[in-house]
């Protein structure tokens, strides 16, 4: 046991009283108290960060894609059947017709927090009309891609091909790195 000072201000005067601590007993609470925290912390930080992912099923190959709003779209070195949707499934409407993969925002949701992941593998053709991004996850293996830019919009595709780029007349587009 120790004796701690301890001071406090009693009608305006300070005065020192000693305090009998027993440093023994409170470590081990005070160490569980310390993990417990920080066990909750950090579960409600991967609760927070954590992904929702949805798979959307592919009923056709898709060799075109148009992207109607502001939604980040990922392209992907890949032919799978389906796209992956981070955020908020319902925020996301996509259809395919006749190998067109339309993506378009939800008015009541708003796009701007989903991410799309779309499997590259058998694209052609990208048509960005909305003010999302475009970017690639690797490399892509396609022999030739055409982006067609229809307003402002954020690109970063990689191909082992060509990849152009072609935009409305007002739409300036300007090459990075």
């Amino acid at each position: 046991m120790q004796n701690i000072p301890l001071y406090a201000i009693v009608n305006g005067f300070l005065e020192r009283h000693l305090c009998v601590l027993n440093l023994q007993q409170m470590k081990p609470k005070f160490l569980f108290l310390c993990l417990l925290l920080s066990s909750i912390g950090l579960s409600a930080f991967a609760q927070k960060t954590a992904p929702q992912d949805k798979k959307i099923h592919l009923t056709e190959t898709t060799t075109t894609l148009v992207v109607e709003d502001d939604i980040t779209v990922i392209l992907t070195d890949s032919k799978a059947d389906y796209l992956s949707v981070e955020g908020d499934p319902k925020a996301v409407l996509a259809t395919i017709v006749d190998g067109q993969l339309t993506l378009s925002a939800r008015k009541s949701y708003g796009g701007s927090n989903v991410t799309v992941y779309v499997p590259a593998g058998h694209l052609s053709k990208v048509f960005l009309n909305g003010t999302g991004n475009l970017t690639s996850s690797d490399v892509l293996s396609n022999q030739k891609i055409k982006i067609y830019l229809a307003s402002e919009a954020k690109i970063n595709v990689k191909s082992k091909g060509a990849v152009s780029v072609e935009t409305q007349d007002d739409i300036q587009f300007v090459r990075g790195r």
